[in-house]
């Protein structure tokens, strides 16, 4: 259950959420957080993207198993 707490936080979902509902709220934060989308924000912002950014892709490739 730990687990699946942090994904749920990031993607903004609840824990019942079906298969595509997860789907778009990964696509959602993948455009949220992008760096290409973050290029003309301070340093500090582009670094909590990045940080989210890579954990979006790690849920996604949980999620693809």
């Amino acid at each position: 259950v730990q687990t699946c707490a942090l994904p749920i936080s990031i993607l903004e979902i609840k824990p019942t959420a079906s298969d595509e509902e997860i789907k778009k709220a990964h696509r959602k934060m993948v455009r949220k957080y992008h760096p290409d989308k973050l290029v003309r924000e301070n340093k500090s912002i582009r670094q909590l993207g990045q940080t989210v950014f890579k954990k979006i892709g790690k849920i996604h490739q949980k999620a693809s198993r």
